[in-house]
């Protein structure tokens, strides 16, 4: 999945060269090295301050694993637990 976004990603950039619709120059932070003082925050924090980039994923369903997998997993976590189970 972070592959296929990260190449997804990329393939927008190179498209965008010109036109700069997927990443505009106001969005990104600008700071100039040789300029002291020179930063400038982009609107992306904003857009973060107002609540829109990232939010809460609520549940999706009954977030509950099958009976077998929650035994397999308490199973391993008392094995790797107890004294004298990993040298």
């Amino acid at each position: 999945m972070v592959q296929a976004t990260v190449c997804l990603h990329n393939w927008l950039r190179r498209q965008d060269i010109d036109v700069n619709v997927y990443v505009p120059p106001c969005l990104v932070d600008v700071d100039d090295p040789h300029c002291p003082n020179s930063f400038k925050p982009g609107s992306w924090r904003t857009i973060m301050e107002a609540g829109c980039a990232f939010k809460d994923i609520s549940n999706c369903g009954s977030n509950m694993s099958a009976k077998q997998c929650i035994e397999i997993r308490d199973e391993f976590c008392r094995y790797f637990n107890n004294k004298g189970a990993v040298p």
